[in-house]
C-alpha cells in the first residue's frame, strides 16, 4: 500500500537513537524528506550519516529550548520548501518515586515533556497549515493512565502530554491538521540497555528483558522493537489515514495505551 508519503517533509524530534532514528529511517524508506534534531551533535552526525542529505537534515538543538525549534522549522521549511508533519518523539524518563524527587525534578520531566511537543508544534502550526493533509504524532504510554510508581513523574508527564494531544486535536481539527498519539509499551532501545546496565548488570540482558515483560504483564509476553513503533509512527503521518484525530495507536504488546 502506498502511504502516500513521497516528496512530504517531515519533521522528527530525537532522531539520533532508538524510536527516533527508527522513525527517520522508516520515512525515508517511504520517499519522504526528514528533518530531525537531538541534542547531542555527534551523536545525531554519527547516526543519520548512511542517509542521503538531500532527503535528511539534522540539526543539533534541544526541544526544550523554544528559540532553538523555531529556527529548526524555518531552517527545514527553507530547506525542504514545505511542512507536512511533525512526530515529537523526543524525550526522556527520570527514575524515582513520587516523594523521593524534588520539586525541580518534577518540573523538568514534566514541563519538558509538554516543551518537547508545544515548543514544535507552535511554529510548525502555520506551515502544516499549507499542507494537503498535514499530521501530528505524539508519544503516549500505558503509564499514561496506570502510572509506575518507581517512575513517578515519567508517568505523571506522560499523562499531562496524553491530554496535550488530545488538546490539540480538538483545537486544530478546524484546520485540517490530525493529532495523534503513538502509546508505546517495553520497546528493546538503547535506553532499555542502559537501565539493565544500572539495575542489573549480572544478568544477561535479553533474559533481563524478558523478565520485565512478565513483571509488566505484557499480554504478548516479549518486548516489542523499535520498528513496531515506527511502523505506527510512518501510518499516523501518512495522509491515507484521513479521518482519525485525537486517537492512540497502540504498540504495546496488549496492554491498554492511554
Amino acid at each position: 500500500m502506498d502511504l502516500g508519503l513521497t516528496g512530504r517533509a517531515i519533521i522528527v524530534s530525537g532522531g539520533s537513537s532508538g524510536i527516533g532514528l527508527a522513525c527517520v529511517a522508516a520515512l525515508l524508506a517511504e520517499g519522504a524528506m526528514v528533518a530531525t534534531c537531538a541534542r547531542d551533535h555527534e551523536r545525531l552526525r554519527h547516526a543519520t550519516a548512511a542517509f542521503d542529505p538531500a532527503s535528511c537534515l539534522a540539526v543539533p538543538a534541544d526541544v526544550t529550548d523554544a528559540r532553538a525549534m523555531e529556527a529548526f522549522v524555518a531552517t527545514t521549511v527553507e530547506r525542504f520548501g514545505r511542512l507536512d508533519g511533525v512526530a515529537a518523539i523526543a524525550g526522556q524518563g527520570i527514575h524515582g518515586r513520587a516523594l523521593d524527587l524534588s520539586i525541580a525534578q518534577w518540573e523538568s520531566e514534566v514541563m519538558g515533556k509538554l516543551r518537547g511537543v508545544l515548543n514544535l508544534v507552535a511554529p510548525a502550526r502555520p506551515h502544516l497549515r499549507r499542507s494537503d493533509g498535514p499530521r501530528i504524532v505524539t508519544l503516549s504510554a500505558p503509564t499514561a493512565r496506570d502510572p509506575d510508581p518507581g517512575m513517578a513523574a515519567s508517568s505523571a508527564g506522560r499523562a499531562a502530554l496524553a491530554n496535550l494531544s488530545r488538546a490539540l486535536a480538538l483545537d486544530l481539527a478546524g484546520e485540517g491538521i490530525s493529532v495523534n498519539a503513538v502509546a508505546v509499551g517495553l520497546i528493546d532501545t538503547p535506553r532499555q540497555h542502559r537501565r539493565h546496565d544500572d539495575v542489573a548488570p549480572n544478568i544477561p540482558y535479553d533474559d533481563w528483558l524478558r523478565g520485565e515483560a512478565d513483571e509488566r504483564a505484557v499480554p504478548m509476553r516479549r518486548p516489542g522493537s523499535v520498528a513496531d513503533v515506527a511502523l505506527l509512527v510512518t501510518l499516523a503521518l501518512s495522509p491515507v489515514l484521513g479521518y482519525t484525530t485525537g486517537s492512540v495507536l497502540d504498540a504495546t504488546g496488549g496492554l491498554p495505551g492511554s
